[in-house]
């Protein structure tokens, strides 16, 4: 078990390289910048210019001390501002080829999509990301390392600082190939520089459920290769089966553009292509997904603590031993659920109750306060915490 770590804070300039030293020193192991020693069995003080964590859940306190390690809460914030422009051109970009297809219950009520949104990290959201790769790199895969405090850096770390998700309301893979169609014709003309295509869909699946034909992936992966530079490496569509059942299409994007200046340039995006009731689940599964993994939320935020405890108190239950993966269950039967209540309509599109334990089969097996619909209440009250207090926390 990991009982310490000391980070030195490291300049701009050198943080990179210090990292990928490797020594040993009095029985102190050096890694990758990070001294650790597995047998320690008491903290002493710690120099002003380290931090420190302790616990049974290192991974978290990794995180929240890397978290608190780095001030680039500024330049986080400045990536974040600079980025209002490829948003914008990809809002535009997206309005322009779908539109017409927008669902409203009087001008166009068999339209298929329910509505095309985009966004930008927060500042806060950013350096949240940040900390969770930075983790991964130092944990995991050396060759990851990368240094937060630079935007450029930031900017070719993380894929999605500007996103976008087109949400179906009439989601089949007949209907939904008029959508593959139009960003062909993107594709086609420039306005979408497509680099990876995920396609995350459960095992065994029924075809009518698909949000897409494979012919229809293997079209717009035509389509990008064709407009692709010979000299990149060819996209292939990936089809991801995740434990939790989470079902969409995701295809990330390289929107650098020669008319940019240099801080608006060289972001990374990506398109979610989801439906609606699958959506309305995912906002809440996001947590769940976070504290199953002992990562905290909003980067430990005090605004999500009553969430966490409340979430720790039934999870830990002795009463129920294979909690973990009766959850993830539930989990998926829940997805494949929201996904058969689609297409949505005028008339159902504001009954969004969340599939429960007992209608997903596992009553017993999971304690009832942990119902999704309970966690969705308990989530709007932290979030509207969180928007109160995130600027002075």
């Amino acid at each position: 078990m990991l009982n310490t770590i000391n980070l030195n804070f490291l300049n701009k300039n050198n943080f990179k390289s210090a990292l990928n030293k490797n020594s040993k020193n009095n029985g102190q192991n050096t890694y990758y910048g990070f001294s650790y020693n597995f047998n320690a069995p008491k903290l002493k003080p710690l120099a002003k210019d380290t931090i420190s964590f302790l616990g049974t859940n290192s991974s978290q306190n990794l995180n929240k001390s890397l978290y608190d390690a780095f001030d680039n809460i500024e330049v986080c914030k400045k990536v974040s501002d600079n980025g209002a422009r490829a948003e914008k051109l990809l809002r535009k970009t997206l309005n322009s080829a779908l539109g017409e297809f927008k669902y409203d219950p009087k001008t166009n009520p068999e339209g298929i999509i329910y509505k095309i949104s985009t966004r930008r990290k927060t500042a806060d959201s950013i350096k949240e990301k940040l900390t969770n790769r930075l983790e991964g790199a130092i944990l995991k895969d050396k060759s990851k390392i990368f240094n937060p405090t630079d935007a450029d850096e930031i900017k070719s770390t993380l894929g999605d600082i500007i996103g976008a998700r087109i949400t179906l309301r009439n989601a089949d893979d007949y209907q939904s190939k008029v959508v593959i169609d139009k960003i062909i014709e993107q594709v086609e003309k420039g306005n979408l520089k497509i680099i990876n295509i995920e396609n995350h869909e459960p095992d065994e699946i029924r075809k009518n459920l698909k949000y897409f034909a494979q012919e229809d992936l293997q079209r717009l992966e035509d389509a990008v290769n064709r407009n692709r530079p010979s000299n990149l490496p060819a996209v292939k569509v990936k089809t991801d089966t995740k434990d939790s059942g989470y079902m969409a299409l995701h295809l990330d994007l390289d929107l650098s553009n020669d008319n940019f200046t240099a801080s608006q340039d060289k972001y990374l995006g990506e398109i979610q292509i989801v439906g609606y009731d699958v959506e309305c689940l995912k906002e809440v599964e996001d947590l769940t997904y976070k504290l199953l993994q002992n990562k905290s939320i909003k980067a430990g935020h005090p605004a999500y603590s009553a969430f966490t405890s409340y979430w720790k108190k039934y999870s830990e239950s002795k009463d129920y031993p294979d909690f973990k993966d009766d959850f993830t269950l539930y989990t998926a039967r829940a997805y494949l659920m929201q996904r058969e209540k689609e297409p949505v309509s005028a008339e159902n599109k504001n009954k969004k109750a969340l599939p429960t334990i007992r209608q997903c089969g596992l009553e017993k097996k999971i304690p009832p306060e942990l119902d999704f619909n309970r966690l969705k209440e308990i989530k709007a009250l932290c979030d509207q915490l969180y928007e109160l207090t995130k600027r002075v926390w």
